[in-house]
């Protein structure tokens, strides 16, 4: 999808957040800063699970020169009650749907969402901290009868 029609997009749906997905793969092409540097005058927020992380440091990377708010994702209630233009979630390493339902609420109306995470073929073998705490059959034991 070229630039110009991303930017009519988000111009028509001045009152409605926009989501982008955007794979780790594209990271360090310019998407990304391409897309946050139209709110550049506004509150950014990038959330991650850590610093390190490769795909956090080539996101951050790629956000060099604007200015931003950081969090990690185990922070996310300290941002309840508050609002942002912009949310970059690097989802790569991990996801919790309460958490992501926290962070997405964030966004005022006509700001957009960029989630970075892995392509669409790597999802099915993917394996996060939230995928560890379901319970299978195999873990239900019968206590009362």
């Amino acid at each position: 999808m070229a630039m110009d029609e991303l930017l009519r997009m988000i111009d028509k749906a001045s009152s409605y957040r926009i989501l982008f997905y955007i794979t780790n793969r594209t990271l360090g092409k310019g998407k990304v800063s391409r897309l946050v540097d139209l709110y550049a005058n506004n509150r950014i927020v990038v959330v991650y699970r850590d610093r390190e992380d490769a795909t956090t440091r080539l996101l951050l990377e790629e956000l060099y020169d604007i200015k931003r708010e950081e969090y990690l994702f185990d922070d996310a209630n300290k941002l309840l009650g508050s609002t942002c233009d912009v949310l970059i979630a690097d989802l790569t390493n991990y996801i919790s749907p309460n958490k992501l339902g926290i962070l997405v609420e964030l966004v005022r109306g006509g700001g957009i969402i960029i989630l970075v995470a892995p392509r669409k073929e790597e999802i099915d073998s993917w394996f996060t901290d939230f995928h560890k705490e379901f319970a299978t059959k195999e873990d239900i034991k019968l206590r009362f009868e």
